[in-house]
């Protein structure tokens, strides 16, 4: 029997710490509250916090020319490559990844109650800083393995923005 706490703490790496001490205290509160009723009847909710935020938009060029030079499979473990170093270095900064579209990344830097909008939104900017210096003319491995591929660079743009958002969870139980 797993309780409420155990799948949300399964969750914890993926949502703003203001909701999941908001989904927290729902499941503390439900514990407590009687079960009268019917386990049947579909309950549904939303969490939703809102504050301003750093939202912060990466964008890889290179891409349509390496899709030209790699095979699909190539292409994948190339693109899986960079996505991860962005990854780390954005969650590194406190960040959250959305969302994937294509080669780009849209990324968040969360609401948390120990840090300030101020305070996140440089936290975007050395992230950015990070992010360029790093991954600017990123030549993948996959080509020191492979010396006789044509070799072909990928390369990143940030773009940073700050505004209010809202964060929301929606659940339905049943």
């Amino acid at each position: 029997n797993i309780s409420d706490v155990d799948v949300i703490s399964s969750f914890a790496s993926h949502l703003p710490t203001s909701l999941l001490l908001q989904l927290y205290d729902s499941s503390e509160a439900e514990d407590s509250s009687s079960e009268a009723s019917s386990s049947s009847e579909e309950k549904s909710r939303i969490l939703q916090t809102s504050s301003e935020t750093p939202l912060f938009f990466i964008d890889i060029s290179g891409f349509t020319k390496m899709s030209t030079i790699l095979s699909v499979n190539d292409l994948s473990l190339v693109m899986n490559e960079y996505f991860t170093s962005i990854i780390n270095v954005v969650t590194s900064f406190g960040g959250s990844v959305q969302k994937f579209a294509g080669d780009a990344v849209f990324v968040t830097f969360p609401p948390h109650p120990s840090s300030p909008p101020g305070h996140r939104l440089i936290l975007a900017s050395l992230c950015a800083e990070e992010l360029v210096q790093t991954l600017s003319d990123y030549l993948p491995s996959l080509f020191e393995r492979r010396p006789k591929l044509e070799r072909s660079s990928l390369n990143i743009h940030c773009g940073l923005a700050f505004d209010e958002c809202i964060f929301c969870v929606l659940s339905a139980e049943g």
